[in-house]
């Protein structure tokens, strides 16, 4: 009688574990989406968040309008000297030296301006969302730590309790640099190309239309590297939290350890994990770099094809362009 009771005890904790085996599987590959990953804000946290997407966009601004105000500064220093070969008529470039001046230092002081502009909002954009990403990722580990607590002790056999401690650091710590400064850049970046967009099209559409080209090239190549970044650093925390299991295993019972001899064990255990650690690190980085290579080649590509595409417009007598045009349009 004693024998089937055991018996069936042990079929329950056997089910019982199975199902937490699935849940944790589950939760580990879950999807968390953009929004919801902000969702321990307060209200000073979206206050802060709010005012730091407005200074984000406003420094974006400044490049765009930075590129303007040197085409502008390039066409009055060429004061419109696009002469014919072997031509002798320079009425066309008469110039006063004081009206010249007058105008250079009014957009130096435009170039200033925003020089200042940017400098103050950069600063804003960067320690606001930095601020508030620490203080959401304060948040959520103390949430974590409390759901560990509450949890009912079967759950425990489930789950190694080493990697808890790994997960509440450096899972936390890729949180926290995801929604720190990389939100501030994106939205810097993305105020950067829409607003640089409209001047370019207001300037100059057709070589406007020509310096897109190439964007899905970029936008190709970037998803792409980015698709394997994420899965890489992925098995690299997972690979991480497995050595971290080990590590804490063996210091809460390192007597029972040293008696029985299997330091060595115990070392070769934790240095495969970190083995793993390592070769998933080298390869994301190596994704990394080549695709910020990739980013930048295809980008420093379109810079030439932008001087190249409109030097042809200026040479062919396109109404509209100048040198001044072909810089305002490269901020696209």
């Amino acid at each position: 009688m004693a024998d089937s009771e055991r018996a069936e005890e042990m079929q329950e904790n056997y089910q019982r574990n199975r199902k937490l085996q699935e849940q944790l599987h589950k939760v580990r590959n879950q999807v968390v989406g953009p929004f919801e990953i902000f969702r321990f804000a307060d209200i000073l946290d979206i206050i802060l968040m709010i005012l730091g997407l407005l200074a984000s966009l406003v420094n974006g601004a400044c490049l765009p309008v930075m590129s303007l105000i040197l085409g502008e500064m390039s066409d009055n220093l060429l004061g419109g000297c696009l002469v014919k070969t072997n031509t002798t008529n320079y009425r066309n470039c008469t110039q006063s030296q004081e009206k010249l001046n007058e105008d250079m230092i009014v957009l130096t002081l435009y170039y200033v301006g925003i020089g200042v502009t940017a400098l103050v909002f950069g600063y804003v954009q960067i320690s606001f969302w930095v601020m508030t990403a620490a203080r959401q990722t304060k948040r959520i580990r103390k949430e974590f730590f409390h759901s560990i607590l509450a949890q009912d002790i079967s759950w425990f056999d489930g789950c190694d309790i080493g990697e808890l401690n790994t997960r509440m650091t450096d899972d936390i710590n890729k949180i926290n640099d995801g929604i720190g400064d990389k939100i501030a850049l994106l939205f810097q970046n993305m105020s950067t190309f829409s607003i640089g967009l409209a001047i370019g099209l207001v300037k100059g559409w057709k070589l406007t239309l020509v310096t897109l080209s190439t964007s899905p090239l970029i936008i190709t190549s970037a998803a792409m590297f980015s698709r394997i970044v994420i899965s890489l650093t992925s098995k690299e925390l997972n690979a991480y939290s497995k050595a971290g299991a080990v590590a804490e295993e063996v210091l809460s019972s390192i007597r029972t350890v040293v008696a029985f001899g299997a330091q060595e064990k115990e070392i070769q255990r934790y240095t495969h994990n970190l083995k793993d650690a390592k070769d998933v690190g080298i390869k994301k980085t190596i994704a990394s770099k080549l695709s910020l290579g990739a980013v930048y080649f295809f980008m420093n590509g379109t810079y030439g094809l932008t001087f190249w595409y409109g030097t042809s417009l200026i040479l062919s007598g396109e109404p509209g362009y100048t040198i001044g045009t072909v810089l305002a349009v490269s901020c696209v």
